[in-house]
């Protein structure tokens, strides 16, 4: 166990979506967010063609990189107090280690790239928190949720106090690049969508098959981009808003009905619909995932937070759980 800083950023850095997270902890040991900055810079698009990170998404990664850490140098957070964790991209692409090395030199900042399982448990710190957070039950307590997170790259499942994880190597982007030649611009054909349908029913049944500990039909929390989009999509908002979407219950049938609806819409017609524009074009996939992860975990329904993987991640740190 290391000793704890009074105020970290916490990276979170993916195969579509960058994430930073300055906290810190408040008088009764509770997260206290100063700011959470996001950027959208796709370091995966590409991966499923080639296995690779393109030299855009380097780019494009690195300039994503300077701008969080232009947000987290307003708020003072000295070098080593920043913490990066690179998950399903860096696990995947043969030449990570070049945008790591990038990450390093250009931008000062140590990228440490986890295992699904770890990302699994990392994700699971953060939605024990959100199900323990302002609107939800103040009973709950970590042992009785399961959480699922829905990435670009990859969907993990997480239970039993974190302690029992799975990870599939299905996620929102991967998928919609891999039967998608033009990346989620236009509409899903048909056969396009069951291959896709089909290789994620089957990738998170066969990881929960061979646990017959598998969660059930108790609390679960879902997590990410996804997750709050739908949460949008079911309430009908007149715009999206992460913040208003923390906590709202979202349905394994309602996830399934909308990835039906939005995959046979074009980019642009799905943005008549409140929906993150940024995630427009993968969001038939991610919503797949997540309606079929619901499925084959057994329940109906889930609470969605955005408190994704950097929220368990800062936690661990400033409490001195993190082991580097």
């Amino acid at each position: 166990m290391s000793s704890a800083p009074r105020r970290v950023a916490a990276f979170d850095l993916g195969t579509n979506t960058f994430l930073a997270l300055v906290a810190e902890l408040d008088g009764r040991g509770e997260l206290r967010v100063v700011d959470d900055a996001f950027r959208t810079p796709r370091l995966g698009a590409g991966l499923a063609r080639t296995g690779r990170i393109e030299p855009a998404g380097l780019e494009r990664g690195v300039e994503a990189l300077r701008e969080l850490l232009a947000v987290v140098e307003r708020h003072g957070v000295p070098l080593e107090q920043r913490v990066a964790v690179g998950t399903a991209v860096f696990r995947r692409a043969a030449n990570a280690g070049e945008f790591v090395e990038l990450a390093r030199r250009v931008c000062g900042l140590s990228i440490e790239v986890v295992s699904g399982e770890v990302e699994g448990e990392l994700s699971y710190a953060a939605a024990a928190d959100a199900a323990r957070g302002a609107g939800n039950d103040a009973h709950v307590t970590p042992l009785d949720c399961a959480v699922i997170d829905v990435g670009g790259g990859s969907t993990e499942l997480a239970w039993d106090g974190g302690r029992k994880r799975v990870s599939a190597p299905v996620g929102a982007l991967v998928l919609t690049e891999r039967y998608l030649a033009g990346g989620g611009e236009e509409a899903w054909p048909d056969t396009a969508w069951a291959a896709a349908r089909h290789e994620v029913e089957s990738a998170l049944g066969d990881a929960l098959r061979a646990r017959p500990d598998a969660p059930g039909a108790g609390l679960v929390v879902a997590l990410g981009g996804s997750a709050a989009n739908l949460a949008s999509l079911e309430a009908d908002f007149v715009r999206f808003d992460p913040a208003a979407t923390e906590g709202l219950e979202v349905r394994a049938t309602g996830a399934l009905a909308w990835a039906e609806q939005l995959r046979r819409l074009t980019r642009e017609q799905r943005l008549g619909f409140p929906l993150e524009h940024s995630r427009a074009a993968i969001l038939p996939a991610g919503l797949l995932c997540l309606g079929a992860a619901l499925v084959a975990s057994g329940a109906a329904h889930a609470r969605a937070s955005g408190r994704g993987l950097r929220y368990g991640l800062a936690g661990k740190v400033l409490r001195g759980e993190w082991r580097r």
